[in-house]
């Protein structure tokens, strides 16, 4: 079996194939490294601005990769695989959480819209809120079928012809239940263009921080990924992957929504919102 010949540089010497590509994979991931780490960096001297303490910062960068990873993780472990799944059923923890988290964020929201008035920021950032904070609770009722599971009451009988799960709710209904993937990816879209728009003044008052964007990258690309699997399967598991993920994007979508309309209201009333600016 025949050595591997070392290539000669023009002085006579021997050059280190496999050095060169150490140092080359080092340098790339040094590289890495320092991005991320000012990544890091700016991420939290922005939430600073917004008066979010370090270790919020960090918590609110890095919880949508710790969420989706254990559930990701705990989906494709056998052992945990059944438990996992239980609880993304209707009804089950996760899809509780999220009912819990839109109706608290819908609530704050409401509260802030009320001080955005107060603070006369002018009508677009009210009815901005207002809107925002309506939906939230819109679509936290979705969510939980308006507590018809628990106070038992029965769908009207012109609804429950129209939807497949005979439940008193609009999401299920015609084409709304076809594109549901397209709802969260409109979210995250629409988080990443606030955070584009921000630099304007005119409309910061109603764009979100920018501690919020690993979360809007996340959503938006599960989201985007779910959406191509409507029309082309890229991979049978990451299909069924992505399908048992729907309900942690939308827990997601809660939480994201609760930090945005929290860390607005310090924008207009920094004492509604100690748990932010007063952590270290």
């Amino acid at each position: 079996m025949p050595g591997i010949r070392p290539r000669l540089d023009p002085a006579g010497g021997v050059v280190d194939d496999a050095g060169d590509e150490a140092v080359v994979t080092s340098g790339s991931r040094l590289t890495d490294l320092v991005m991320f780490r000012r990544m890091r960096s700016s991420l939290v001297s922005a939430a600073e601005e917004d008066g979010i303490g370090e270790r919020s910062a960090r918590f609110i960068a890095l919880y949508p990769f710790v969420l989706v990873g254990l559930f990701s993780l705990g989906i494709a472990f056998p052992p945990t695989r059944r438990a996992t799944l239980w609880m993304l059923l209707e009804n089950r923890p996760v899809e509780l959480l999220t009912f819990v988290m839109l109706v608290i964020a819908g609530v704050r929201g409401l509260v802030l819209a009320g001080a955005v008035r107060k603070a006369g920021r002018g009508s677009l950032a009210f009815y901005f809120f207002l809107a925002f904070s309506l939906g939230l609770l819109a679509i936290g009722g979705e969510e939980f079928s308006w507590g018809q599971k628990f106070f038992g009451f029965d769908t009207p009988e012109g609804l429950k012809e129209v939807n497949p799960q005979g439940e008193l709710t609009l999401h299920n209904v015609g084409a709304m239940q076809e594109y549901l993937e397209v709802f969260p990816l409109v979210f995250g879209l629409g988080g990443l263009a606030g955070l584009v728009l921000s630099r304007f003044p005119g409309i910061r008052d109603i764009c979100p921080p920018r501690i919020l964007l690993p979360a809007f990258l996340v959503i938006a690309g599960i989201s985007a990924i779910d959406l191509v699997h409507e029309f082309v399967i890229l991979h049978p598991k990451l299909d069924n992957l992505i399908n048992d993920l729907d309900e942690v994007i939308e827990l997601l979508i809660a939480i994201s929504a609760f930090f945005f309309v929290s860390i607005g209201a310090t924008r207009f009333s920094p004492c509604d919102s100690p748990e932010f600016s007063n952590t270290p």
